[in-house]
């Protein structure tokens, strides 16, 4: 896959998250939960420091090699940008997105499939070069209306 190398400054966002797994591909399924919990709660829409509204955000951080089943565990956060991580609304979760280097990939197609199928080329191609510090997917906020059209740019913390 072609990427780009960007270097970016550190940025919060807000949102619900939760501990997951690759075994058994948990994460895919904790992914969807997460993302029907983003359209259809409204504790997103009191969150008085949203920013570029234009984005949501899928942010995985927190790696843990599990040595029982030889996979990845990880927090997963799906939200919007926010301009700090105060006064969040308490069933909510922050994370700050570290200034890091990144490698930028672009992807364009029906968002899950587009979503895994980059994610499984990424793991692959890119394992050696990777921080396993914080990664994420930034995915226009209108995916919903344009979903088999959806435009995702998928951050890979690098080394």
């Amino acid at each position: 896959m072609e990427y780009k190398i960007v270097e970016l400054e550190k940025f919060f966002v807000a949102g619900f998250s939760m501990r997951t797994t690759y075994h058994n591909n948990q994460n895919i399924q904790d992914i969807s939960t997460l993302w029907t919990k983003l359209v259809t709660d409204e504790s997103l829409q009191n969150i008085s420091n949203r920013i570029d509204s234009d984005k949501m955000y899928c942010v995985y951080s927190e790696w843990l090699w599990s040595e029982v089943h030889n996979v990845y565990d990880l927090t997963i956060t799906i939200g919007w940008k926010v301009s700090s991580l105060d006064n969040i609304p308490a069933k909510l979760h922050g994370i700050t997105v570290p200034a890091a280097k990144y490698r930028k990939y672009s992807v364009k197609g029906e968002l899950q499939s587009s979503l895994i199928s980059s994610w499984v080329d990424i793991t692959i191609e890119a394992h050696a070069a990777r921080a396993f510090n914080v990664d994420f997917d930034e995915i226009e906020s209108d995916v919903l209306e344009h979903i088999d059209k959806a435009i995702i740019d998928i951050y890979v913390s690098v080394k």
